[in-house]
């Protein structure tokens, strides 16, 4: 090939790959001319059958251009193919909504702290268990064995991100059942560290890209967090757990919350007018909290959807096929004579004008004939929406009366506890820890957010008069040492790696404001957790902080300190006035 050409192929090669949009069913069409008729008869060479693939692509591209837009380039707006440039990748940590993501393999390392990993073998790789999760990685290791043809449905049908790591194949050995892993080709001309890939409840079809960086490739991982969390927002695989903050940020959202005699119905409805065509639908959830109903009991309530697209009534237990976990498990919903099948746990509302707002009423056949009426979610507060204000918190002192501790009394946990998947499992995680007494007030570190030793550390102050304060005072540490001189509390954090402590932190509080003190700049590497610290203690109205005496803090240069006694050291004097 002429030198020219080449140049020429690249550049159509990579335009197709940043631009070309495709819904799934027009992905099947394609792959369906590419396959082998019969599965597995004849091996097609990969290199081959990547550029029949581009050549397909380029047809339907260019047909669609210049059928849309003969002036230019129109993109369908069905899917997304995302790309993600290493400077987008280095712009800054995931600091959203905590994720609960599924991974098959190892369990990659990552900075932030937000992120809940749970291991799930290819035995439990299925449609309803990987459902349980905001995205799910296959890590390289796992990869092959992902690709083969009895878990393309999974990939397909379970309608959450899937991302997989450390492969530059794309994400069609996983969803075209007649492909191979070894036989698929490289994405040429790049090497992406992984690929993410959604098929929506919808047939919307989305995929991602991302580039390989430093620092074992944490910042393209933070990208994927990224990823997952605006995905959550914009699109419903039937099995969400929708919060406060998802209401609040979803355009046009709404929430209804029923109180009944007996019962406690949590209801939530979902919408989206970004997403919204005549072929998308709402959803609606419906959750008991507190009760014990039973089917027999549903047979005396009807339930009645109201909107533009008129009055959808029917008899609840005629609808539910089990309760199982305090939710209502329907078979279908109607609109208009028109039945749509569901998946368990939802009903779907199909409504032509983007601007309706549903209202929902639950009519009971019994004794208590009432209509409970609607509550706006934007004046309810957290701990109303999540049960928060019924969680207690003990925190022990030795020799003394416990303290019962009402968390809606500390909203930074309260907030973490609510967003939570497996709030019982949380909140049995916590910890907290007597510190001391001081002017009649005790003080608690309370630990949350747990990994395997590290943990957020929220500082608890409680007073005689059973008022409360509380202050996170450090993030993914353990506490190792406290300090107090008249006003000032110093304590001393500690941040593993491997099986030893390596790394300190300073947090200095003016317990009289209970604010967080700030080091001058030329000590804020107290607080940094980059330097192994020895000790700390209070000279007159000085912390002195004992820190290792190192050239750089490389982990073997810590090991080496650490192998000589922790010698040497430099002592550093954080005075006040």
């Amino acid at each position: 090939m002429e030198r020219f050409e080449k140049e020429i192929k690249k550049e159509v090669d990579d335009f197709l790959k940043r631009n070309i949009r495709f819904t799934h069913e027009e992905g099947e069409r394609i792959r369906d001319r590419i396959a082998p008729k019969e599965k597995r008869a004849i091996r097609f060479n990969p290199v081959y059958w990547t550029v029949l693939a581009a050549a397909a692509s380029l047809f339907i591209f260019i047909s669609i251009s210049f059928i849309n837009n003969p002036n230019g380039i129109s993109i369908g707006n069905t899917t997304l193919l995302g790309f993600m440039n290493g400077e987008d990748q280095h712009n800054s940590l995931y600091k959203g909504k905590y994720l609960k993501i599924g991974v098959i393999g190892a369990i990659p390392e990552v900075n932030e702290k937000q992120i809940a990993f749970q291991e799930i073998s290819f035995d439990q790789f299925t449609i309803e268990e990987v459902r349980n999760f905001d995205a799910v990685f296959v890590m390289k290791e796992s990869l092959s064995t992902a690709a083969e043809k009895q878990y393309t449905k999974i990939f397909t049908d379970s309608h959450i991100p899937f991302f997989f790591i450390d492969s530059n194949k794309g994400a069609y050995p996983f969803i075209d059942e007649n492909l191979e892993y070894e036989e698929a080709a490289e994405i040429p001309n790049h090497n992406y560290f992984a690929t993410g890939y959604l098929l929506t409840i919808d047939g919307e079809e989305m995929t991602w890209t991302y580039e390989p960086s430093n620092e074992n490739n944490k910042v393209s991982f933070s990208a994927i967090f990224k990823t997952i969390e605006y995905v959550t927002r914009i699109t419903f695989n039937g099995n969400e757990d929708i919060t406060d903050e998802d209401l609040t940020i979803s355009i046009g959202a709404d929430a209804i919350i029923f109180y009944g005699e007996g019962a406690h119905w949590n209801v939530r409805y979902i919408y989206n007018p970004e997403m919204y065509d005549e072929k998308k639908v709402n959803w609606v959830e419906i959750e008991l909290q507190d009760s014990e109903l039973s089917l027999e009991d549903l047979n005396n309530i009807d339930i009645e959807f109201e909107g533009r697209d008129g009055v959808i009534t029917g008899n609840v237990g005629g609808m539910v096929t089990k309760i199982k976990d305090n939710v209502i498990s329907f078979l279908v919903g109607t609109v208009n004579n028109e039945t749509y099948k569901e998946d368990k746990y939802k009903i779907k509302i199909k409504f032509n004008d983007q601007q309706d707002v549903i209202r929902l009423k639950f009519l009971s056949k019994g004794s208590n004939n009432n209509e409970y009426e609607k509550e706006d979610i934007t004046s309810m507060d957290d701990s109303k929406i999540s049960d928060g204000n019924d969680l207690t918190l003990v925190l022990e002192q030795s020799g003394r009366e416990d303290i019962h501790l009402k968390i809606e009394k500390l909203p930074v946990l309260l907030s973490y506890l609510t967003q939570s998947d497996d709030l019982e499992l949380e909140m049995s995680r916590l910890q907290s820890t007597f510190i001391l007494t001081h002017q009649d007030k005790d003080y608690f570190l309370v630990s949350f957010n747990c990994g395997v030793k590290l943990c957020d550390q929220l500082l608890v102050e409680h007073s005689s008069k059973d008022e409360v304060q509380s202050i996170v005072v450090s993030e993914s540490s353990l506490l190792q040492d406290v300090k107090l001189q008249e006003d000032h509390l110093a304590l001393l954090f500690g941040r593993n790696e491997g099986v030893a402590v390596v790394r300190n932190q300073v947090a200095l509080l003016n317990v009289k404001e209970f604010i967080k003190v700030s080091p001058p700049p030329q000590l804020e590497v107290l607080e940094s957790f980059e330097y192994p610290i020895a000790r700390i203690e209070w000279k007159n109205n000085a912390l002195k902080a004992a820190i290792a005496d190192l050239e750089e803090p490389t982990f073997e240069n810590i090991v080496e300190w650490n192998k000589n006694n922790g010698e040497p050291i430099q002592e550093l004097l954080w005075e006040f006035k």
